[in-house]
């Protein structure tokens, strides 16, 4: 029994870490805009990899945070 309980715990833990939001700071994304009145995220690497699920965005001046919801580079929901 506690086998299995152990075993349920660190499945719990395992699970939650992984869905947390990524952080990134406000220099490691860029912000492209179409003109009429959308924007596209991206990463600032190689690949240009757009944004996708939960982020927080750190602005660089103070240590706020700007939690947003993306999907294919796009905020979806709130921001």
């Amino acid at each position: 029994m506690k086998k299995i309980m152990l075993l349920l715990l660190s499945g719990v833990i395992v699970l939650t870490s992984t869905a947390q939001e990524k952080v990134y700071q406000i220099e490691e994304i860029t912000v492209i805009n179409y003109g009429d009145g959308r924007m596209l995220f991206r990463l600032n690497n190689e690949e240009k990899t757009p944004l996708n699920g939960s982020h927080r965005l750190i602005d660089g001046y103070h240590s706020e945070y700007i939690l947003a919801d993306f999907k294919d580079g796009m905020y979806h929901g709130n921001y």
